[in-house]
């Protein structure tokens, strides 16, 4: 499997303009050649992006590109082949950079303009690989090269390196933390497919690890979840699950279902959405049309993005509507496409376009990326990068919070009535 799915890496983003504006939300749209958007985004809307290659204009090489908040562009170096992200207040990137000559998961410091290594595992060959950082820049997941001679999943955390799967025989991988390093997602399995959770435990001054419990997809049938993304408290984690029985039938891959984890209570539901299987006209599932969820963002109170194929009959539809963007709300249990999400919020798209991937959403929920395919362009201008800033997706407070929130409020009240008087 591709790592965290890095399919959507990074952006051109020559000729900005605002297409939509509703209350406090601005919809910027750019021309995007190469179908990529930012990798991350930071709570004031600006972005870092990985370009795997060079492009024409202002994505002349390849690498890791800051965006300020209009989208305007600037190379800061490192590589791109594992993705990058961008903390929450915009000062800290995490992606890999080559130092001294070697391969190495790096923080890049917007102050200072420099990279620094995210540290490697003791008795390895001194390379490591980003897969992910925590929205408020303290620590690095990925892989480094261990003692056996494997890549194995490990965390950067406070200037120390964790080998989390030091008896592993066989390459392991992290891809995603929350902030402080407290839970980390990733595969641990040598299929590359089971999804694992490492909490951090203050006892032990170490992790503990549990496999990912999965969900039925409908038939009752075993999964596995392969995380890609988790919330900044670290209480969610979103992914997809691959099903046995499809995968049995000799693709080597099945269906693969949208997930959220409850990484607390170790408990996964499939996020309700486009569930529906393709057959070709033996009965056998199609395992090309059922490559369905692509799950690229959460935030603190269970919203998700992400990303299903859509079918008709045994084959995929137009290039208009051959996937559909969604989110979802874990507070109501439901799921709309992003096109109505849209138009909830009162951002209008035309007749001729259609959002049908995210790549990012900032911890705070205000700001989502993605593309959109706009059929009035014509050619290979058809695809369209966009970033969504002021999108009031707001944080479910916690159980302390409503109960700060309850002492407080009084107090306001009184204040206003004294002033009043």
């Amino acid at each position: 499997m591709a790592f965290v799915r890095n399919a959507l890496a990074a952006a051109a983003l020559a000729g900005i303009s605002i297409a939509s504006q509703a209350a406090g939300t601005t919809l910027l749209t750019w021309s995007a050649p190469d179908n990529y958007a930012p990798n991350s985004l930071s709570n004031l809307g600006t972005g870092v992006l990985a370009a795997s290659s060079a492009t024409t204009g202002v994505f002349n090489q390849a690498g890791n590109y800051l965006l300020n908040a209009q989208g305007v562009a600037t190379f800061i170096g490192g590589k791109a082949s594992n993705g990058a992200a961008i903390s929450a207040d915009g000062n800290t990137i995490g992606s890999t950079a080559n130092l001294g000559g070697i391969d190495q998961a790096a923080f890049y410091n917007l102050g200072t303009g420099t990279w620094t290594s995210a540290g490697t595992l003791a008795g390895g060959n001194g390379t490591s690989a980003f897969g992910g950082m925590s929205s408020d820049g303290t620590s690095i997941v990925g892989y480094s090269n261990g003692a056996n001679g494997k890549n194995h999943a490990f965390v950067s955390r406070n200037g120390q390196t964790y080998d989390l799967t030091p008896a592993a025989s066989f390459t392991t991988t992290a891809v995603a933390v929350s902030n402080g390093g407290r839970v980390v997602v990733g595969l641990s399995g040598n299929n590359n497919t089971s999804g694992t959770i490492w909490t951090w435990n203050n006892a032990t001054q170490g992790y503990d690890s549990a496999l990912s419990t999965v969900a039925s997809i409908g038939d009752g049938s075993a999964a596995e979840v392969a995380f890609t993304a988790i919330s900044a408290n670290g209480n969610w984690a979103g992914g997809s699950s691959t099903n046995s029985n499809y995968m049995s039938q000799g693709f080597g891959y099945g269906f693969f279902a949208a997930t959220l984890t409850n990484t607390a209570t170790n408990t996964t539901i499939n996020i309700p959405y486009d569930h529906t299987l393709a057959l070709v006209a033996s009965g056998v599932v199609d395992p090309i049309l059922n490559w369905k969820a692509n799950v690229t963002g959460v935030t603190d109170s269970g919203t998700v993005i992400g990303a299903f194929n859509l079918l008709s009959g045994n084959r995929q539809l137009t290039a208009l509507t051959s996937t559909d963007a969604f989110i979802y709300f874990a507070g109501t249990n439901t799921s709309m496409s992003f096109d109505s999400y849209l138009s909830s919020i009162g951002v209008t798209l035309t007749s001729t376009q259609h959002v049908y991937s995210l790549s990012s959403i900032s911890a705070d929920g205000n700001n989502i990326s993605g593309l959109l395919f706009d059929t009035s362009l014509g050619g290979s201008g058809q695809t369209v990068g966009f970033e969504l800033q002021g999108a009031n997706i707001t944080v479910v407070p916690e159980p302390g919070q409503w109960a700060l929130l309850a002492l407080g409020l009084p107090l306001l009240l009184a204040r206003r009535m004294r002033r009043e008087s």
